[in-house]
C-alpha cells in the first residue's frame, strides 16, 4: 500500500496503525500539498457490500461532526478494491505510547484528557449527529 496513489490525489506514505477493520496511513494530498491520515478498509472486508456501505456511512457521519477534539474528515472514496477515508493528520503520539515513554499521568492531566473525550462524545452523540461507528482504529481526541 505504501507509495500507492488513491483517487488520483492521495499518496500513501507510511503506516500509522491497524485496527480490527482498517489500517491508517500517513499520506500526502497532492492537490493541496498537505499531510493527511488515510484510513483504508482491510481487504478481507472490501468485498462485502454491507461493510463498504458502513464504511461510507462512517465517513459521512464523521464529516458532519465539528469539534476541536474530533479529527476532521476531508474525503471518502474507492480506488480499485480499496475503500478509504481521508482525515486530518495529527502529529504526535498515541496515549499508550506516551505513557510507556513518560510514565503514568498525573491526575490533572487525566482529568484534562477525560474532559476532552467527554466533549467529543457529547458532539458525536447529539441526537442530530447520531451515527453508527463500527471501526475506530485511531483516537479522535487531541
Amino acid at each position: 500500500m505504501v507509495s500507492k496513489m488513491l483517487g488520483g490525489r492521495y499518496t500513501v506514505q507510511d503506516k500509522i496503525g491497524t485496527g480490527g477493520m482498517a489500517t491508517v496511513y500517513r499520506g500526502l494530498d497532492e492537490v493541496l500539498g498537505r499531510t493527511v491520515a488515510i484510513k483504508t478498509m482491510l481487504p478481507q472486508y472490501a468485498s462485502d457490500p454491507s461493510f463498504a456501505a458502513r464504511f461510507k456511512q462512517e465517513a459521512q457521519a464523521a464529516a458532519a461532526l465539528q469539534s476541536p477534539y474530533i479529527v476532521s474528515v476531508y474525503d471518502w472514496g474507492e480506488d480499485e478494491d480499496t475503500y478509504y477515508i481521508v482525515m486530518e493528520y495529527l502529529r504526535g503520539t498515541d496515549l499508550k505510547s506516551g505513557i510507556r515513554k513518560h510514565g503514568a499521568l498525573d491526575s490533572k492531566k487525566v482529568a484534562q484528557i477525560g474532559s476532552q473525550i467527554a466533549q467529543a462524545l457529547s458532539v458525536a452523540h447529539k441526537p442530530s449527529s447520531r451515527r453508527t461507528s463500527w471501526c475506530s482504529p485511531t483516537a479522535t481526541s487531541r
